[in-house]
């Protein structure tokens, strides 16, 4: 049974397991009504909703989990710090090509399968494809090795041609993956209702956290004898559960997109035009993306933290793993009563001692994390706070961007990130090279972190007056 269209039913019962998310008619006098867009839920319909969109909170973190085996990958390939940093770095055009046009494209789709789904569901297939392949790019360069050209190229930088070979495939992934990341969390806003969206994002904390503690627990262990099948299993998984949440929950109506004005190169032409000049004319705007561009770059040297326990506290990922699973249950325990709390004083408010903390966490992290114990002290305390701010963060954005072209914004915050991280996110890993410590990559985000808070505590005095209502 999918949904049901606005009117449908005037007392609906409790959906069944497996039933799609049931759309309440406005004029139902009975249970408590939820409401966005043209779509009405009971409390019960919200529970639907919920759980079918949690399993892909579930399934984003494990695949977020199985792409950090990919510096190790590498390393064991015999890549330099400053490789990874770049290879890293150089998919970034491919986000800042397919995030702004796929936003700005949803948003002005309309189907009767919505403006959201049928890029999910056309993007997910080929995305578990090549998220397969990704461990299998060492065996494909090794094969192309045979070629004569091949060789005589790679014969004195078998790392070199390791990293290139991976990064054709890792970008191919990326080009998928960088449509659903984007669209997913549009399709998120398009049928959650705001009143519960704090505690949503709260609810898949949980679910992602529960994710990363069963790769921590059970499968981080695996990888060093079974990472292609790692990927393989992930990619499966994903795909199934996107396909299947993409044909159960249904989009509501939209107001009819503006008509274009001009033929197809005019109207490109007009329309990019107009993209840079409503997304980067407003100093309102720039404010947040600035200060999400500092942000990002504090991410720059966290996929080295997992070198820091294997190569140089010497510990086996099997013995990584357990550690690592401890810290996510203790947020996910947290993390609903952090969700209606921000529901009760406003993400906006927020997000500058969220992010404070977090970099005192990483700060403190990169001065006394030395053993198991510290180890689990210091990351305990950033899991904390990583799912506060990932709570906070989520509502932060449907309340200083315009709902209406909510895709659009979002897509210029990442190309402006994307653009600011290519240039200077290699710095992360020549700075490890040069320093030769790990503990450097929990320095490397304290600092970001820190100038970060300045950036939201500005966008809350500037939301305080009011700047963006009603933007």
């Amino acid at each position: 049974m999918g949904s049901m269209a606005p009117g449908d039913l005037s007392d609906p019962p409790l959906p069944a397991p497996g039933a799609g998310v049931a759309d309440v008619p406005a004029r139902d006098p009975g249970p408590k009504i939820f409401s966005v867009g043209t779509l009405r839920y009971t409390r019960a319909a919200l529970f639907i909703l919920f759980f079918y969109l949690m399993w892909n909170d579930l399934i984003l973190m494990l695949m977020e989990q199985v792409q950090g085996l990919i510096p190790i990958l590498l390393k064991n390939h015999g890549a330099s710090n400053a490789e990874i940093s770049v290879l890293g770095t150089v998919l970034v055009p491919l986000t800042m090509i397919v995030n702004p046009v796929v936003s700005t494209w949803s948003d002005r789709t309309r189907t009767r399968c919505g403006r959201r789904r049928p890029f999910l569901a056309i993007a997910t297939p080929p995305c578990a494809i090549f998220l397969t392949l990704i461990p299998w790019a060492p065996d494909l360069f090794h094969a192309a090795s045979a070629i004569a050209w091949v060789q005589r190229i790679f014969a004195q930088h078998q790392a070199l041609g390791v990293c290139i070979f991976v990064g054709m495939v890792w970008a191919a992934f990326a080009a998928f993956n960088s449509t659903l990341l984007a669209i997913f969390s549009y399709y998120y806003w398009d049928v959650v209702p705001e009143p519960v969206l704090a505690r949503f994002y709260s609810l898949s904390k949980i679910v992602s956290t529960l994710a990363a503690v069963l790769w921590n627990m059970f499968l981080l262990g695996l990888a060093d004898k079974h990472m292609k099948a790692l990927f393989a299993g992930v990619a499966a998984v994903f795909a199934v559960l996107y396909l299947l949440t993409v044909w159960r929950v249904k989009e509501g109506d939209y107001p009819p997109a503006p008509p274009r004005k001009s033929g197809l190169v005019a109207g490109f032409t007009r329309a990019t035009v107009g993209y840079f000049q409503d997304c980067f004319s407003r100093k309102r705007y720039l404010l947040v993306f600035g200060t999400f561009m500092v942000y990002q770059l504090s991410n720059a040297a966290n996929g080295f933290q997992i070198f820091l326990y294997h190569y140089q506290m010497h510990m086996k990922l099997g013995t990584i793993g357990p550690i690592l699973a401890i810290p996510p249950l203790i947020a996910a325990g947290l993390a609903y009563p952090l969700g209606a709390f921000l529901d009760r004083v406003g993400a906006v408010r927020a997000m500058a001692p969220l992010t404070l903390l977090w970099g005192a966490a990483n700060l403190g992290a990169f001065f006394f994390l030395h053993n198991r114990l510290t180890m689990l002290i210091f990351l305990s305390a950033i899991n904390i706070m990583i799912a506060a701010w990932s709570i906070a963060v989520s509502v932060l954005t449907v309340e200083v961007y315009p709902r209406a072209k909510l895709g659009q914004f979002c897509s210029a915050s990442v190309l402006a990130q994307s653009i600011f991280c290519m240039i200077l996110a290699p710095l992360a890993g020549v700075m490890l090279d040069h320093v030769h410590n790990y503990q450097y990559s929990f320095l490397w985000p304290a600092v970001g972190e820190f100038m970060a808070a300045g950036g939201f505590f500005l966008i809350y005095r500037s939301w305080r007056k009011g700047v963006y209502r009603n933007t």
